[in-house]
């Protein structure tokens, strides 16, 4: 027989002796996070009491909590049969049907154990969390405000219930139940971070801040929090502060793939591209599947003008959350099947812009043999029917009878091979309706200046809006000039006219009902001056000069470094030279105005 060695002398000493003080020895072992010294005095238990509840229990959420959710029920169902009262085996039970993603079973524990006591308060806040999880949300409300008109002051729950009233979208609601926890416990982390994100959903940018300031507070080493704040400063334009704390959160936790695609993003706006593109390949290694880290890597690479990698990133974006790719039992078209004599249904995503500058490729594709139908968003679907009759145009949400494929709109430029040599750039490929053209011709005022298009401000949903968009006062220095300004927004919108201004600003905003009117008035101007928006678009597929006002961090699709663009050939590019400065912008365009002016009046 061997001779026993040192440590195997001690746990003979250890497990000898009554079962409770084994039980003792384990559960000390298993506070102290020593999960497989205790799950050996546990079984040690069990080979000599195989029903024994407390051993069973335990061993159970040992299972549970070294990721061994199968073997975690099996010892929980065995707890449960041992003690059928017990309701906190009952409570760990439909832990490990959660964790086995067995939502359904789980309800049915939580239920079964509030049937006994009502007032079973780790399975109604457990109840509740289980609904989310099955997208019953209003059922999980409804648990919460139970467990909160019972208790009150209950934290867990007031906390819950205002994360849950966040993803419902009501915003003011979960800021108001954010306030309760922190009423109930001031340095509550976790709530201010979250009551953080909420402000800035709703577009309260400054009180955001100094929520993830209060978290960050109270908790220094928060990574969320870090990430959070890191992002709001990216969106003001602080790149600096944003970069300091995407590496802070890094460095609570250095496997952190959000934070690392954020340090990508804030990296990429500074210019800084290799680097950028070196985060975003560290937190696709860490989330292989990671579609946001994926996107951001492609129009990093588009931007760069290295389309043929980053076409193929950019496809990520049909599996980002909240994408709308269209449904369809059809397969999609992958570029390379012959399209002669086949149906293919192409279908807008994203934007109007998306819509206007991606459009060309429907004819290109007719051009392959195809019979093309594409939906594209109502207020174009006027303007574009013009493509008709090589492309069939139809509404947003209609779907054709019968059709063979079916592809993104902003697919095509990968599957057809596009390179920047290659972009299908030539003429204007949109017109505007002969007759509201003349309408507008008739409506104009008599021309004695040149008529220039003005837009100031795009979509405030748009995740960039803060930054892209100009406040009129900017504007001031270009509408002293002597030329007429047509407003091209879309609702009435006034630009106040500097005192003693020689120009003037028309207003036609209620009259542009959809993109068919705004091409018509577009075709009476001599240049459109814009931000980036659909407006810049419109007017360059119409081939009308466009000057294109960018902010410092833009929009892929106006590559870096150009001041012209190779999808457009008469736009021209004025970029912030540092963000937020919009004021050299203005004086650099005013230059190329007053030039403009000078020569509408050659006397």
């Amino acid at each position: 027989m061997r001779p026993q060695t040192g440590s195997s002398r001690a746990m003979s000493r250890r497990t000898a002796g009554p079962v409770d003080e084994i039980l003792q020895q384990a559960a000390a072992l298993h506070r102290n996070g020593m999960l497989r010294e205790a799950e050996g005095l546990y079984a040690d238990i069990l080979r000599r009491t195989p029903n024994h509840f407390a051993a069973l229990h335990l061993l159970g959420l040992v299972h549970l909590q070294s990721g061994k959710p199968e073997r975690a029920l099996e010892r929980l169902r065995k707890a449960v049969r041992s003690e059928p009262g017990a309701l906190v085996a009952r409570r760990s039970l439909g832990a490990a049907l959660i964790a086995l993603g067995r939502f359904d079973e789980a309800l049915d524990v939580y239920d079964h154990v509030i049937s006994i006591d009502p007032e079973h308060v780790e399975s109604l806040l457990a109840r509740a969390g289980t609904c989310v999880e099955l997208g019953r949300l209003e059922a999980a409300l409804a648990t919460y405000d139970s467990l909160i008109a019972r208790w009150p002051e209950h934290v867990e729950a007031h906390h819950h219930r205002a994360n849950l009233l966040a993803q419902l979208g009501h915003l003011d609601e979960a800021v108001s139940g954010y306030d309760k926890v922190l009423s109930i416990k001031p340095k509550h982390a976790p709530a201010h971070h979250e009551r953080g994100n909420a402000l800035r959903l709703l577009g309260h940018f400054d009180a955001a801040l100094a929520s993830y300031d209060m978290a960050l507070r109270y908790a220094a080493a928060y990574p969320e929090a870090l990430n959070s704040r890191g992002n709001l400063l990216r969106v003001q334009g602080r790149y600096d502060d944003a970069l300091l704390d995407f590496k802070a959160a890094l460095s609570c936790r250095a496997n952190y793939a959000e934070a690392h695609n954020n340090l990508g993003n804030v990296l990429g706006d500074l210019g800084r591209v290799d680097e950028a593109i070196g985060c975003f390949d560290r937190a696709i290694s860490l989330r292989p599947d990671y579609a946001e880290a994926h996107w951001n890597k492609g129009i990093t690479l588009l931007q760069e003008g290295r389309f043929a990698e980053g076409w193929r990133q950019h496809e990520w974006r049909l599996k980002k959350p909240g994408a709308m790719p269209h449904r369809c039992r059809q397969p999609v078209w992958d570029g390379r099947k012959s399209l002669a004599g086949r149906d293919i249904f192409l279908h807008w995503e994203q934007g109007f812009g998306d819509t206007l500058q991606f459009c060309r490729y429907a004819p290109l594709i007719g051009k392959r043999g195809a019979r093309v139908t594409l939906s594209v968003q109502e207020p174009l679907l006027q303007l574009l029917r013009q493509l008709e009759p090589m492309v069939t145009v139809i509404g947003e949400n209609e779907v054709p009878e019968k059709f063979d494929l079916h592809c993104p709109l902003l697919s095509l430029p990968h599957l057809l091979a596009t390179e920047l040599e290659t972009i299908p750039a030539g003429a204007a490929y949109l017109s505007a309706d002969a007759d509201l053209a003349r309408t507008w011709a008739a409506r104009l005022p008599t021309r004695h200046r040149p008529r220039v298009g003005i837009e100031w401000r795009g979509n405030p949903r748009h995740a960039n809006d803060r930054n892209r968009s100009i406040a009129p006062a900017f504007l001031s220095p270009l509408l002293a000039l002597d030329l007429d300004w047509i407003s091209l927004q879309p609702e009435n919108s006034i630009l106040e006219m500097p005192e003693g201004a020689k120009g003037h600003v028309h207003n036609f905003g209620a009259a542009l009902s959809d993109f068919a009117e705004t091409a018509a008035l577009i075709s009476q101007l001599d240049l459109v001056i814009t931000v980036d928006t659909a407006v810049a678009h419109l007017a360059a597929a119409l081939g009308k000069p466009v000057w294109v006002l960018l902010s410092f961090s833009h929009d892929w699709r106006w590559l870096r470094h150009r001041s012209d663009s190779p999808w457009y050939p008469t736009a021209r590019l004025f970029r912030q030279p540092r963000p937020g400065d919009w004021a050299n912008v203005i004086a650099e365009v005013g230059s190329e105005l007053r030039e403009l002016e000078t020569h509408s009046h050659p006397d």
